[in-house]
């Protein structure tokens, strides 16, 4: 028996939710994550017009006691101040050209971001959505996340996942930094895209405290086995490498005790041939000596 639950006139209540926060909002409708005992966690819709949580998808769900009234009423309050304070003077506007769109996003202490979006879904509803505490990799794939890329609209999908030194004045990220002055983070995107300079790399590095490696030259466009080692795969995501997991399915002739890493384009498998020869992560670092 689930003493969270009780029934009156055929409705199912829950008594109280262990935990409740908003991430979504589609048009007066809130998307609610939501533990609830004996239930586990999950996606609930809410609308402040009734007393029932519903499941995002499907039509199951519990009417709600006053207790549990309380608790997502406060998570959605929360959520509409959150959104309103992404609108004031803390966060960054990224008008996204062409698109129904407009992301915002805080930079926090450890350098990783608080993003929010409005944007027009395809019934016409004003939809908004948080991201909180995420890395800066994640923020492009949030725009992409919330909307349909048509066709015509492949150049966008380029720009924000493939930018390249010819074609980063085109990121709408890249274009808000500059505009609003925002040199670490014109130099973070960069980094981020696997295009930063050594300059970029050395001021980054300065601005942060941590060790950045910039790319190597053209003679080391290859890829390297390496001996796996947790601080080296640090300083790689620290430096902008693009990190690619090999599932274990597919692990036929190879193993996780090597990594593959690739200086000069900034790329890196977690995994390597059995037979490869391997170097270790002290002699990788050796070829940054007089290029870095």
């Amino acid at each position: 028996m689930n003493n969270n639950e009780y029934v009156i006139d055929e409705k199912r209540f829950i008594r109280t939710i262990i935990k409740c926060r908003c991430f979504k909002k589609k048009g007066e409708q809130y998307v609610l994550a939501c533990k609830i005992i004996q239930r586990g966690e999950h996606a609930y819709i809410w609308d402040k017009e009734r007393e029932f949580i519903g499941k995002e998808f499907g039509d199951k769900g519990f009417y709600l006691s006053p207790e549990a009234e309380d608790i997502v009423r406060a998570a959605a309050a929360e959520y509409d101040m959150e959104t309103e304070r992404a609108k004031g003077p803390e966060y960054t506007v990224v008008p996204v050209e062409g698109l129904p769109l407009t992301f915002y996003y805080m930079q926090l202490p450890d350098d990783w971001f608080n993003c929010y979006m409005e944007y027009t879904d395809d019934e016409g509803r004003i939809c908004c959505k948080m991201f909180r505490h995420v890395p800066l990799e994640v923020m492009a794939k949030a725009v992409l996340m919330s909307i349909d890329i048509k066709n015509e609209d492949r150049g966008l999908y380029d720009r924000l996942f493939n930018s390249t030194s010819e074609t980063i004045d085109e990121n709408p990220f890249y274009i808000s930094a500059k505009a609003s002055g925002n040199e670490e983070m014109e130099r973070r995107l960069r980094l981020s895209y696997r295009i930063a300079t050594k300059e970029d790399c050395e001021w980054l590095s300065d601005r942060t405290g941590k060790r950045i490696l910039p790319s190597l030259p053209k003679e080391y466009n290859r890829s390297y086995a390496v001996e796996t080692d947790a601080e080296l795969a640090r300083l790689l995501i620290d430096s902008g490498f693009q990190f690619l997991h090999r599932p274990s399915f597919s692990m036929k002739g190879c193993t996780h005790k090597k990594m593959q890493i690739n200086p000069h384009i900034k790329m890196a498998v977690d995994a390597g041939r059995v037979d490869a020869e391997t170097i270790s992560a002290g002699e990788f670092l050796k070829m940054y000596e007089g290029n870095a």
